[in-house]
């Protein structure tokens, strides 16, 4: 299993990558699903198009309509800390990036880079071989980036949630006794200044029954 990260892009804060992941998926989604929307409302209009079936635009609507909720969940529980909140959003996002290479791929392998370049032009100028080669190799590694970053922030969302699950029980541990020691120490102040509460003025520890040492009875 990999180890989670300590940063994200090695510099910033893990919380608030894994909140910047979870706000730029929510614009593509809500994005991505209004254009479906307005371009099957509006599919008879001459200024609006769109590369793919009508089909594939209804799917497309379904599952932004499936995953605004859950982002909107996530992003509620990484703003108030509680991991829970988070997982069903890694499901939805490692099935996103499972349909987005599918998809990808089958467009990579079905549509040529080269058959958009002009042709006709490029036999003229003699470059017609270095041209495509040129296309076919930055659409591969435009291919494999957006992949990659897709994954990174998969991985910033999860790395968040190990965060939260390691340290989330120490501090609710840690505010709770420091709550519960304010709350002694107003309602008792005279043993807060003895220092019978465990800690002198100070701040030093108090060693119990004045240092006598004492015996068990029974």
């Amino acid at each position: 299993m990999l180890p989670r990260a300590g940063a994200f892009l090695c510099c910033l804060p893990l919380g608030f990558g894994a909140k910047l992941v979870l706000w730029a998926h929510l614009a593509v989604a809500v994005l991505s699903g209004s254009m479906c929307i307005a371009n099957l409302v509006l599919s008879n209009s001459p200024n609006y198009g769109y590369g793919t079936s009508a089909a594939a635009q209804i799917f497309t609507v379904i599952w932004c309509l499936i995953g605004i909720p859950t982002i909107i969940i996530a992003l509620w529980g990484a703003h108030h800390m509680v991991s829970d909140n988070m997982r069903m959003y890694i499901v939805y996002a490692s099935a996103s990036f499972v349909l987005d290479a599918v998809y990808v791929g089958k467009e990579s392998m079905i549509r040529d880079a080269c058959a958009h370049l002009d042709a006709a032009a490029l036999s003229a100028s003699g470059g017609e071989a270095f041209a495509c080669g040129v296309a076919r190799a930055l659409s591969a590694g435009a291919t494999v980036g957006i992949l990659a970053a897709i994954l990174y922030s998969i991985f910033i969302v999860m790395s968040y949630i190990e965060e939260l699950e390691d340290g989330g029980s120490a501090a609710a541990i840690a505010e709770l006794l420091r709550g519960t020691r304010t709350e002694e120490k107003f309602a008792h102040p005279e043993l807060a200044e003895s220092g019978d509460l465990g800690y002198d003025s100070m701040g030093s520890a108090v060693r119990p029954f004045g240092g006598r040492s004492h015996r068990m009875l029974g």
